[in-house]
């Protein structure tokens, strides 16, 4: 196993941050753009920063321009989303992310408005509501009555108001709660059915008894449906649920363990058949890094020393784009990490330590420079220069798309260390993981300024052994950790406040590496790596699996993988490479 494939293979043991609500349903407007959902809704506790995405789609023969984003009636400036202008395509789709990043406890309530050039669609309106920390109840809206719960104290009372119809809870005493309601049935903490409702708050000494209109009910459990389940566990049919252990909700909501198997780590027993897949391309010797653009899936394969893509659809032949015939005069060796950008695909060839390129239709590769006799660890992109940072040193270098000299934007001197990993470059600097001691809390998240420094910005300090990352929409995504079974998907905020506190999204995992993000889920592979054909005797546990990026229960997309190793994926699918499998494969929809 190389540096690399060794130092992802870890990750971090952390409490996740719990659920978030979503909503649901496509624009039913008659105009020229669909959206989905039709309203947000967050929650959020403790008040940390949770994300999630319209997707906007375009119905017309030609681009819809979206001319403005604007954020109406937010009282306590607790929802965001990019503002500016942006097309979308004829028949294509978009995500636009929304946050909310309340500054204290307590409920918000705006809306996100969309104008655009379309006659038939001109206007877009999409409701967004969001209950952070303690928040006692939320308005209710949907047909049938909204409802808002109250709170209930020791020895205190709980009462409710319902439009359309009242109802009141009982009385709480020494823990046993008593109440009416009308149209339904109360057995504890929160509620569901009926019009839109959220339950109220529990605190030490009783539970609440929520209220309910137009034949809801209250379910027991002492949290509330709009202010989501706590830990790890997910709302599955109204009930929280661990989807970490609980084999008729693995990895899950409704994700049943075939054969009576036992559920652990999000995942049920191999073999067990992954239905919704599709295989790209088989018999690769290893491929390796992977990534996609609206047309095609590009990955480099380091055994086959190739760099080849393939329709994102599938069912054409593969296109060698480069390999050693056309490489002179060193060849092409154990060709690694990639990039796309514009019209070429960026590749690291391990041949000469040098960073590549060749056209998207193929051709000759040409060179852009070299990481000084040194492995170039990790590559990223922007509109002018590639990035690197050099393995044993922690150098950080760049050199122009044109090509040319490289230029070290962090000397070795500044860190020298051993185990460093690109994860990505934005507006501001280049970030990099620094793995530290294995088992150690001593790794860190550095960054340097895009024109240079004489040190690094140290953006999050005392982290365990923190491997591959993703920088995307203000935040870097990373592994972390060094143990099987206690790993964990991170992300830390690039805002400023440095050193900043990183977030734990899910935790428990085996060895997630080859994190993707698409601004709503991050992804990832996960699981023991095997290098031996799967079999009744010989089962295999690698899975593809997602969390939402304010946190959560991960979701298990697919189990039972060889070897899935680096993930890519676009707006309706994921895309990864099985490294001793020697595939590429798509899952639709993610």
């Amino acid at each position: 196993m190389n540096r690399k494939a060794f130092i992802l293979a870890s990750a971090f043991a952390a409490l996740g941050s719990g659920c978030r609500g979503t909503g649901s349903g496509v624009s039913s407007s008659p105009g020229d753009v669909t959206w989905s959902p039709l309203a947000l809704s967050f929650a959020t506790s403790p008040e940390v920063s949770v994300q999630q995405s319209v997707t906007l789609g375009s119905q017309s023969q030609v681009p819809v321009q979206v001319t403005s984003v604007t954020i109406l009636g937010d009282a306590r400036k607790a929802f965001s989303a990019p503002a500016g202008s942006f097309s979308i395509s004829s028949g294509s789709s978009m995500s636009l992310p929304v946050s909310y990043d309340p500054p204290s406890p307590g409920q918000d309530d705006a809306k996100l408005e969309l104008q655009t050039d379309s006659s038939n669609t001109p206007t877009i309106d999409i409701p967004l509501h969001g209950v952070a920390g303690g928040a006692t109840g939320t308005s209710g809206g949907s047909s049938g009555g909204g409802t808002t719960g109250g709170s209930s104290t020791s020895g205190g009372t709980t009462t409710g108001s319902t439009t359309g119809g009242s109802t009141t809870g009982g009385t709480t005493t020494g823990g046993t709660t008593t109440g009416s309601t009308t149209g339904g049935s109360t057995t504890g903490g929160s509620t569901t059915g009926g019009g839109s409702t959220t339950g109220g708050s529990t605190t030490s000494g009783g539970t609440t008894t929520g209220s309910t209109t137009g034949g809801g009910s209250t379910t027991s459990g002492g949290s509330t449906s709009g202010g989501g389940c706590t830990g790890s566990q997910v709302l599955c049919a109204g009930v929280c649920t661990d989807t970490e252990t609980d084999s008729n909700n693995c990895g899950g909501c409704g994700i049943v363990c075939p054969n009576g198997g036992a559920c652990a780590g999000y995942a049920c027993p191999c073999p067990q058949g992954s239905p919704g897949y599709t295989t790209l391309f088989s018999g690769g010797r290893q491929p390796y890094e992977i990534a996609v653009d609206s047309t095609s899936v590009y990955w480099t394969d380091q055994a086959a020393g190739t760099v080849m893509k393939i329709a994102t659809g599938g069912g054409t032949a593969p296109v060698t784009l480069a390999d050693s015939s056309t490489v002179s005069p060193t060849g092409l060796f154990d060709p690694t990490y990639l990039a796309v950008a514009s019209n070429w695909v960026y590749f690291v060839n391990e041949s000469n330590f040098a960073i590549m390129a060749v056209g998207l239709g193929g051709g000759t590769p040409f060179t852009l420079g070299t990481g000084g006799g040194a492995w170039p660890f990790g590559l990223a992109v922007d509109a002018t220069d590639a990035y690197w940072v050099i393995d044993t040193t922690g150098e950080v270098q760049k050199v122009a798309l044109a090509g040319g000299n490289p230029t070290t934007l962090l000397p070795a001197a500044a860190t020298n260390q051993d185990s460093s990993y690109l994860a990505g470059v934005d507006q501001t600097g280049v970030y990099w993981t620094y793995t530290g001691t294995p088992g150690q809390a001593n790794g860190a998240i550095l960054m340097v300024p895009l024109a240079g420094g004489s040190s690094p910005v140290v953006v999050a300090s005392g982290v365990e052994y923190p491997a591959n990352g993703v920088v995307s929409g203000g935040y870097l995504y990373f592994s972390s950790g060094y143990s099987g079974g206690s790993c964990s998907v991170m992300k830390v905020s690039l805002g400023g406040g440095f050193p900043a506190s990183p977030v734990p999204l899910a935790s428990g995992l085996t060895y997630p590496r080859g994190l993707a993000t698409d601004g709503t889920n991050v992804y990832w592979a996960g699981g023991n790596t095997n290098n031996s054909a799967c079999g009744p005797s010989n089962p295999c546990n690698g899975t593809l699996m997602k969390v939402g990026v304010g946190g959560g229960a991960p979701t298990l997309l697919v189990s039972c993988q060889q070897s899935p190793y680096d993930v890519a994926v676009d707006s309706t699918s994921a895309y990864w490479t099985d490294l001793y499998g020697g595939t590429v494969m798509k899952l639709t929809a993610k």
